[in-house]
């Protein structure tokens, strides 16, 4: 399309100048008409492709890349650092809230209430929160602070602890 609109706009120029029958102002005013009509052709063309959804790139990220210079920047989705604190915090809180419950049933076994409740599946729910809970940790594990092969390791260990978890 740019090159059709080149090419027709110089071959019409050509034309108008061949035998230098114009004069030299008249030449300037073809000459600033032909640019004129060509640059607002090119910006034409120009917005129409970069507003087409279906481009992953403008096209100076194109000429960028054309011209060696153009960096990539990539948005990770890594967890920010408060993100990541809070939800260290919160696991760390239900894990010793569980470990504080078990031990409460263990110690309170003896009493009514409790052996009504049965002592081995509380302490066992207790165990299923804690093993649930511990799935916090690999969850919040990515690329920004630990190694590619932790973070596969991490990857893998989710959904394991959740299962265990949830089924103790």
């Amino acid at each position: 399309d740019i090159y059709a609109e080149l090419d027709e706009a110089v071959h019409d120029f050509l034309n108008v100048t061949r035998y230098g029958l114009i004069s030299e102002d008249k030449l300037r005013r073809v000459r600033s008409d032909v640019e004129r009509r060509l640059k607002l052709k090119f910006e034409e063309i120009i917005s129409e492709y970069e507003s087409q959804a279906s481009t992953r790139s403008t096209l100076l990220e194109q000429y960028q890349k054309l011209r060696n210079v153009f960096t990539i920047t990539e948005e990770m989705n890594q967890l920010g650092s408060g993100i990541r604190a809070y939800g260290f915090s919160v696991a760390f809180f239900t894990i010793m809230l569980a470990v504080i419950f078990a031990i409460w049933t263990y110690k309170n076994r003896t009493s009514t209430v409790v052996k009504v409740s049965q002592p081995f599946f509380l302490i066992l729910i207790c165990l299923g929160v804690l093993v649930l809970t511990s799935s916090i940790f690999p969850m919040a594990t990515d690329d920004g602070f630990a190694s590619q092969e932790a973070c596969d390791r991490a990857c893998m260990a989710v959904p394991w602890l959740i299962t265990m978890g949830w089924s103790i």
